[in-house]
């Protein structure tokens, strides 16, 4: 015979499995969407934009295509300045992880690696990490 208190441990653990499940869920989705958002390849946030610009603003056909041309011609314009400084800003990140990295010991330099790769930084391609001034790890 199944007592109340058998119950209510269920109830409990369903619960807590339901939560677990969700907040995993929600972790990957958030992940992929940030890196997307992070790497300044999220096309489809423009047409999101507009489709919210014409129904609160209520814009006329005219006004809607006005509207989507400057907001094309921007992108392109966004596109190739993000070009044009991709090499400087990731210099700079570069040079950022080998800083942090050259305060670090050599088991933290391996999960801080592993850490750059898993929380990629905004506007940077190259995951990698150059590490010249961490301490050599010791012999085994």
């Amino acid at each position: 015979m199944i007592t109340q208190r058998r119950i209510w441990l269920l109830f409990v653990m369903t619960l807590l499995a339901g939560m677990l499940a969700g907040a995993a869920a929600m972790q990957v989705y958030i992940q992929t969407r940030l890196k997307v958002l992070m790497r300044g390849e999220n096309e489809r946030y423009h047409e999101y934009f507009l489709r919210r610009l014409k129904a609160e603003l209520k814009l006329n056909e005219t006004q809607y295509t006005a509207a989507r041309n400057v907001i094309l011609v921007n992108q392109e314009q966004i596109k190739r300045i993000r070009q044009r400084s991709q090499p400087e800003i990731e210099q700079l990140a570069a040079q950022a992880n080998e800083k942090i990295a050259g305060s670090l010991t050599p088991e933290q330099v391996a999960r801080f690696k592993d850490f750059v790769l898993r929380f990629p930084q905004p506007g940077i391609r190259s995951l990698g990490l150059a590490v010249t001034n961490a301490p050599a790890a010791p012999p085994p």
